[in-house]
């Protein structure tokens, strides 16, 4: 009996390191999945909501470092962007928005929209008429000299020309002002009497061509040369709240309530409506400029974290999924687009 024990051993113990093996073979954890891509674009809300989508089309939600709302956002190249919101904040990345910081601001008033030229040259504009300025990257703002005067309009949208250091910004009861010393000081364009809220504003490269929109669905082209504009052009019903030039630059597309969203040459005249598969008010969009591939490649979003993808001007809309139902105020690309 003791040379059978004897003679089992051995094929015992192997039984048993096979076992063993087979569950540590077993319990072995799974390889868990690459990181996401990194972001090529970012979205800012309600709530201080940042959200970005990757070169996979993925939208991914981050930790913010405040619930205000910000309401404003652009992104100089793909490391270095600003957002702006409630109460004078502005907020600043360097790292592709791994970590945003805080800048010094010399207002509390809320801020609507920021335009950089440069990663150092950029204008803020906000409630009651307030400008601000920095050639520093932020580092210090400064409160600009505006012709307006009283305290009860807002200034909801500003453009810094890249080129030429010429400025626009517009706002309520068809405020339209120009800087042509790159935002310190500013003089009104001519508007039409009781015009209606201006909404949105965006400038060719070298500020030789403006185009604005806003309330009732108007469309205000502004004559940059001689400081003078145009008559208002009714193209939808619906309020417009967006608008953005085209590679071109003599072509623009705009969006704004009830999901509408066109595109039209300059003068906005061969307007052609865009199917974007949404009812919700689209309140922002991008133009991927620097894509030579398709660079007009659109992006539109708005309430209740409603996004829409255009391939191109000419191809169906996408609705992308969300991971957020706030709104989104402000969306820009990353390679500064």
């Amino acid at each position: 009996m003791r040379s059978e024990l004897s003679n089992l051993r051995p094929i015992l113990f192997a039984v048993l390191m096979i076992a063993f093996s087979a569950c540590q073979s077993s319990s072995s954890p799974t390889p868990s999945p690459g990181p996401k891509a990194p972001p090529k674009s970012w979205l800012v809300g309600a709530n201080g909501q940042m959200l970005s989508i990757n070169a996979q089309g993925e939208v991914l939600a981050h930790n913010s470092v405040t619930s205000m709302n910000l309401s404003g956002l652009t992104c100089v190249n793909k490391d270095t962007a600003w957002a702006v919101g409630d109460q004078g904040l502005i907020l600043y990345t360097t790292d592709g928005g791994q970590q945003w910081n805080t800048q010094t601001t010399p207002t509390s008033e809320n801020l609507r929209s920021v335009s950089f030229a440069s990663a150092t040259h950029g204008i803020v504009v906000g409630d009651h008429n307030t400008i601000l300025v920095t050639d520093d990257a932020g580092g210090h703002w400064q409160i600009a000299n505006t012709p307006v005067s009283g305290h009860d309009k807002t200034l909801w949208s500003v453009k810094l020309a890249v080129q030429a250091g010429v400025s626009f910004a517009v706002g309520d009861n068809g405020l339209a002002l120009q800087s042509k010393d790159g935002g310190r000081n500013w003089n009104f364009l001519n508007t039409l009497q009781n015009a209606s809220t201006l909404r949105s504003v965006d400038a060719s490269a070298d500020g030789t061509k403006a185009i604005a929109v806003g309330d009732g669905g108007m469309a205000f082209l502004l004559n940059t040369q001689g400081g003078q504009s145009l008559e208002w052009q009714t193209v939808q019903t619906q309020t417009l709240y967006t608008v953005h030039f085209l590679s071109d630059e003599n072509t623009v597309v705009a969006a704004g309530a009830d999901g509408v969203a066109l595109t039209g040459t300059l003068r906005l005249q061969d307007v052609h409506l865009l199917t974007t598969g949404t009812k919700e008010d689209l309140l922002t969009l991008m133009v991927n400029e620097g894509a030579s591939d398709a660079p007009n490649k659109i992006t539109l979003a708005g309430r209740k974290g409603v996004i829409v993808f255009f391939p191109s001007i000419t191809d169906k809309s996408i609705l992308i999924s969300s991971p957020s139902n706030l709104d989104i105020f402000s969306i820009d690309d990353l390679t500064g687009g």
